[in-house]
């Protein structure tokens, strides 16, 4: 899916039932779906509550590099993944960038893939439940469960959740359950701030149950050269108006008394409030202080899209500047407390405006979601309305919220590169098309999709749309590099840019990111599979003439062969 919304899949199977014993990465079993700039919803068939429950039947992905593959392009386009199974898939789901999705309900049977050549590999093949990156206003990942199977037989390491560089916004990991994971929760990046010693905000835990995980129940990986900052909310328990409760979560006690319940090695050491009952209370802990508080009762806190109605917006919008004054007025007079306690209840209501108008595409309604993501102050928000003017082709506008960002913000020096790789991608797609690339964009994409922040996210989108997968990227405790696939100027793989174009065409068939120093094969076949025209472009040429193959109008596949690398493509010509 390109830039589609309100799809609906329900009760659907996606699998891949071949194995293939020389595939040499997950990307060669596929993906379920690909979603870029698209909205979404993957629910279940028949429906059953209270929830979580038993439907008539779930989605299902199963044998899958990727599960469920959501890109952010331009504008925010939200996403519901409901009651879904997935088994035996390298990553469950991968989100990059898109704000606002609901992940619910969900099972991943984990412990199994597909077989992998592990000839060149010893680290061993790894599996991720749930991985989410790159500055999201607002989300929902609450009660999925992330289960060992019985029958594993995995060599490398099994991650439930990973929370990559997703920003600073108020928002909670709530209410998940974890069995037999190597690492329940992985936090990576910039996943909080600490404004003050005393103010913090960003990604907490709530309310998650780990049973016999492995190694770690929590991680938060330091940082290093690839994310120079590192951390979550300094604050790990849920505020009220005039205190902290716990945090809810219960541990595995694994035994390992340096960290195996809590490892925090982010850039400053966390508060976690607890509840001095049993499994609730930490045991092997690094980088934080611990306080018994009260109770957390762990209540279902689920709401679904858009969230509000007209009435309820009405009320929330008084709340929020109500709140806002508040958390003004908290910060003024020292009161951390009451500060936190605002800050997260106007977070969540600016999650609810925002995902209120990104359902209702009504041009009053686009208006609407660009002064609530103005206000929010939230830079997460600042980026989604740069891309919201794009998107629209108000390219100036997008422009000048970007230099805006820059004054805004107090940036550190990635975030300031981010910000002007975000520029330059907008610069190739400033059209409804998939973009013509040459063989230095596709490059330049290539590099941008091994950086952080929102123009990874951005570069990753474009390239999935030259088939080109973008695996996300985590840490495995104790190790100084990202797992992921990293390209070098070795990896440039023409077979995902070289193609025919204009399409249609009508005079002359240009060839994009073929080399001149290589002949280029071209064959034209009808639908039937006859071969219609078959020719050699000499070395040096990018074109060839219409008129001298004698064409007819009609739809053919054009098969090109570049070395030793072949593609095909539907091309219509016109005359």
């Amino acid at each position: 899916m390109n830039r589609i919304n309100g799809m609906q899949i329900t009760g659907s199977y996606f699998g891949n039932n071949l194995d293939n014993p020389e595939a040499k990465s997950p990307e060669e079993y596929g993906v379920g779906i690909t979603a870029v700039g698209s909205g979404f919803d993957v629910l279940p068939l028949g429906a059953c509550s209270p929830l979580p429950c038993n439907p008539t039947r779930r989605s299902v992905f199963e044998g899958l590099g990727i599960g469920v593959d959501a890109l952010r392009s331009r504008e925010n386009r939200p996403f519901k993944v409901i009651n879904s199974w997935f088994k035996e898939c390298f990553f469950g789901i991968s989100n990059f960038g898109v704000s606002g999705p609901d992940i619910l309900f969900n099972t991943f049977e984990m412990g199994n893939v597909p077989s992998i050549d592990e000839t060149d590999i010893t680290i061993g093949v790894d599996q991720i439940g749930i991985s989410m990156s790159d500055l999201i206003a607002g989300m929902q990942v609450q009660e999925n469960r992330f289960v060992r199977s019985a029958q594993a037989d995995i060599t490398g390491h099994l991650i439930g959740i990973v929370m990559t560089q997703i920003g600073t916004m108020d928002q909670a990991v709530r209410k998940n359950y974890f069995y037999r994971m190597d690492v329940a929760n992985e936090s990576i990046g910039r996943n909080g701030q600490l404004i003050f010693p005393d103010y913090a905000t960003g990604l907490r835990y709530f309310c998650n149950q780990n049973n016999d995980n492995i190694d770690k129940d929590f991680w938060i990986q330091p940082a290093d050269q690839t994310f120079p900052m590192s951390g979550i909310n300094r604050e790990q328990g849920q505020p009220t108006t005039m205190s902290y409760i716990a945090a809810g979560n219960s541990f595995s006690a694994t035994g390992d008394m340096t960290d195996g319940d809590f490892g925090n090695y982010g850039d400053w050491n966390l508060r976690y409030l607890y509840y001095p009952n049993g499994s609730e209370v930490p045991q092997d802990f690094v980088g934080m202080q611990i306080i018994d508080v009260d109770i957390n009762n762990c209540t279902q806190e689920v709401a679904f899209q858009p969230y509000l109605t007209e009435e309820d917006y009405n009320e929330a919008y008084a709340g929020y500047f109500a709140g806002v004054d508040s958390l003004n007025a908290s910060i003024i007079a020292g009161d951390s407390i009451g500060a936190a306690y605002y800050k997260f209840k106007t977070d969540s209501l600016l999650h609810h405006f925002f995902r209120y108008f990104e359902y209702d595409t009504t041009g009053f309604s686009r208006d609407s979601i660009r002064k609530w993501y103005l206000i929010s102050g939230l830079l997460e928000a600042h980026l989604l309305l740069a891309g919201s003017y794009h998107e629209a082709e108000l390219f100036t506008k997008a422009d000048s919220i970007l230099d805006s960002i820059l004054v805004w913000h107090t940036l550190e020096a990635d975030q300031i590169l981010d910000i002007e790789r975000i520029r330059y991608l907008f610069g190739l797609i400033e059209s409804d098309t998939i973009p013509e690339l040459t063989q230095a964009q596709y490059d330049s994409l290539l590099l941008y999709s091994q950086g952080i922040g929102a123009s990874y996210s951005l570069a990753a989108s474009i390239l999935a749309l030259y088939d080109t997968i973008i695996t996300p990227r985590y840490y495995i405790p104790g190790e100084l590099t990202p797992r992921s696939k990293e390209y070098s100027d070795d990896d440039v793989v023409f077979d995902h840019i070289i193609r025919v174009y204009p399409n249609p065409a009508s005079n002359e068939i240009f060839f994009a990111g073929i080399s001149g120093y290589i002949e280029t094969g071209f064959a034209l076949y009808d639908l039937s599979g006859r071969l219609v025209v078959s020719t050699i472009v000499p070395r040096g040429s990018s074109s060839i003439s219409i008129d001298k193959l004698g064409i007819k109008s009609g739809l053919y596949i054009a098969v090109l062969s570049h070395g030793n690398v072949g593609v095909s493509q539907k091309l219509v010509i016109l005359r």
